[in-house]
């Protein structure tokens, strides 16, 4: 098998970060397209309105939240491999 440069590491890398973070934008959208459903149809009952805003407030902070974990581990990981491929990067130097 073919040795992999690190420039080719490198996109990558690059390459699945920007995938993944595509991806969780596309889902956390779908999600609360899909999770506002629900709560337009109860708002039009009267007597519950208002509680049925504030739950789905509540719902939509804690998604966002989760989303927002997920797009940061992304970016830390992200962070963490471009670390590990300058580190890789200079051992080679030195070992020319």
């Amino acid at each position: 098998m073919a040795r992999l440069t690190i420039e080719q590491m490198r996109g990558a890398k690059d390459l699945l970060q920007d995938a993944v973070e595509a991806t969780v934008n596309v889902t956390a959208q779908a999600h609360r397209s899909l999770a506002r459903r629900p709560y337009a149809v109860l708002e039009r009952i009267g007597a519950i309105a208002v509680p049925v805003r504030a739950v789905e407030r509540i719902q939509l902070t804690i998604t966002d939240a989760v989303y927002l974990a997920i797009l940061s581990a992304t970016r830390i990981g992200g962070a963490a491999a471009s670390g590990v491929l300058d580190c890789v990067e200079i051992l080679e130097r030195h070992r020319r």
